[in-house]
């Protein structure tokens, strides 16, 4: 692991890992849990607790929770439940039973100027959203991406989304502020 600014590194156990900074991974590692204040770029990382707050790059997560606060640009996350609170980005792949993507606009650097002029991420915007190749998930909470393909059981579309094709079994419920290109019900 390299530490660019302030670091908080305790091994051996996979106990109590932060970085506050810039922080580079650079082989494949599994901790206990990492906390992230700036930038991580990573390979592979397996750990019980990931918290990001700032931008996370990178090839596969896997962790039993996860919270991204910022721009994420990873290739796949694999997890039991998580949260991301992003405005842009890309993800190939989400796989886990719980799953909320939002972009709270009141903890966001823009929200003062989004009170005065509007909101800058209007529909038809995918400069603004989340991109998401694929999701597979039993319960989804969505709000400001844009995703191919949503495969659940359960699922709460909120305002700003785009998907192309949803697959979905059980409740689904959409803001009148989205597009759905295909709903499949299974």
């Amino acid at each position: 692991m390299k530490i660019k600014g302030s670091g908080n590194y305790v091994d051996a156990t996979g106990a109590a890992h932060e970085v506050k900074g810039m922080g580079i991974i650079l082989d494949d590692t599994a901790l206990q849990s990492l906390k992230v204040s700036g930038k991580l770029e990573f390979e592979k990382i397996s750990c019980d607790d990931l918290n990001v707050s700032g931008k996370c790059v990178g090839g596969s997560i896997s962790a039993k929770t996860f919270s991204f606060k910022g721009k994420i640009e990873v290739d796949t996350i694999t997890a039991q439940e998580g949260i991301i609170n992003s405005r842009s980005g890309s993800i190939e792949m989400i796989k886990c039973s719980k799953l909320k993507i939002f972009n709270n606009a009141n903890e966001d650097a823009m929200a003062f100027i989004t009170r005065i002029f509007g909101e800058p991420n209007a529909k038809g915007d995918n400069n603004s959203r989340l991109t998401i190749k694929e999701i597979d998930s039993e319960k989804i909470e969505l709000e400001n991406c844009q995703v191919e393909a949503v495969h659940c059981h359960d699922i709460q579309i909120g305002k700003n989304c785009l998907i192309a094709k949803l697959l979905v079994a059980g409740e689904c419920i959409v803001d009148e502020d989205s597009t759905i290109g295909e709903i499949i019900r299974e």
